[in-house]
């Protein structure tokens, strides 16, 4: 609940702490499936590494 108020403002270090290794963990995981995909996409990993650095800067726009 508390992680929807963060999209348009800025979050506090203690905040921040608290919600980054639940998404490093995410990630972690999203990483250990791809190999394993029958997805055969030649720059995947490009893409969605692109994507998640977009993602990570929605604050700012």
């Amino acid at each position: 609940m508390e992680e929807k108020y963060f999209v348009k403002e800025q979050i506090s270090e203690e905040t921040f702490q608290k919600f980054y290794p639940k998404y490093v963990e995410e990630r972690d995981k999203i990483l250990q499936v791809m190999p394993k995909t029958p997805v055969s996409v030649s720059n995947l990993e490009i893409k969605l590494n692109e994507a998640m650095t977009f993602s990570s800067k929605l604050n700012t726009i």
